[in-house]
């Protein structure tokens, strides 16, 4: 679990999480995200669900992974920097008592298990590979293991061994980053196609002066979205259609069943009714010059 305290500390360097976010690899965040946290632009975080139980359960984790291995860990609580580079840091969950093995604890929702490979071996999410790696390379360690709870039910633990070539690769292009963007004062470019990249931008602009800009100059990625939304739509009519001949053929019955394939089944959902909380948010919408 990082604390408040750790978390002041990251923003003094480049903690092991964020750096799949700067090789451009993290399914959370980008390089973007990591260079306006360390200037103290970062615009202010949610702390989610999926994070909060996280910590909870990291102990019950880390408990499981003794009872299995019969390994005994300890905590570390230190902020550990690299020796050439101490920008680059990072704090460790556990470590096993007596041996230089890390282990970083990690809870993931059942739809994600698919992303996971065989236990005991190194097949885990690019983000959690590259964390431990940077983690490795900090403290000279050889193995790291990432004992993982997957959906709350299942548990597996896998080995990963230092990777020297990962490890020159990750150093470097903090270091470029590091240099060239943070302390220089110039933001990496906007990854326009990454999943995070629209929350992100809402986030730094969450307000309007009520002023008017030119955007001209992007009149082709205003016809690339006006292209890519008619697709969409036709697409999900076409998708619609062919819900529709399922339905027809199922009929009253509760099961559709294609040999070989699958089943389509219905039932009836009921849900209680709910009031919306108030809110506000900035909405972005065309509007067709007359």
């Amino acid at each position: 679990m990082i604390t408040e305290e750790q978390l002041e500390i990251r923003k003094t360097g480049i903690g092991a999480s964020e750096s799949s976010k700067v090789l451009g690899i993290s399914k959370w965040g980008t390089a973007l995200d990591v260079y306006l946290d360390k200037i103290g632009e970062s615009p202010e975080q949610e702390f989610s669900e999926a994070a909060h139980f996280g910590n909870v359960l990291e102990q019950v984790v880390a408990d499981e992974y003794e009872r299995r291995t019969g390994l005994k860990v300890r905590k570390n609580n230190k902020t550990l920097r690299h020796n050439d580079h101490d920008f680059i840091l990072c704090h460790l969950d556990r470590v096993v008592t007596g041996e230089k093995r890390i282990v970083e604890c990690k809870t993931a929702s059942a739809y994600l298990v698919d992303a996971w490979g065989d236990e005991n071996t190194d097949q885990v999410p690019d983000d959690y590979y590259i964390q431990v790696q940077h983690q490795l390379s900090i403290t000279g360690y050889e193995y790291a293991d990432i004992p993982v709870l997957l959906g709350g039910n299942q548990f597996r633990i896998y080995a990963v061994k230092r990777d020297a070539e990962m490890i020159d690769y990750i150093v470097s292009t903090l270091v470029e980053f590091w240099n060239n963007n943070v302390l220089a004062g110039v933001p990496p470019e906007i990854d326009y196609d990454h999943k995070s990249t629209e929350d992100l931008l809402k986030k730094m602009h969450p307000g309007t002066n009520g002023n008017d800009v030119d955007i001209t100059a992007l009149e082709q990625w205003h016809n690339v979205r006006l292209d890519a939304l008619a697709k969409v739509k036709e697409y999900e009519a076409v998708a619609s259609g062919a819900k529709n001949h399922i339905l027809a053929a199922i009929g009253g019955n509760a099961t559709g069943i294609i040999d070989g394939i699958g089943s389509y089944d219905r039932k009836l959902v009921k849900r209680k009714g709910f009031s919306v909380e108030p809110t506000e948010y900035m909405s972005m919408r065309f509007k067709k010059q007359k």
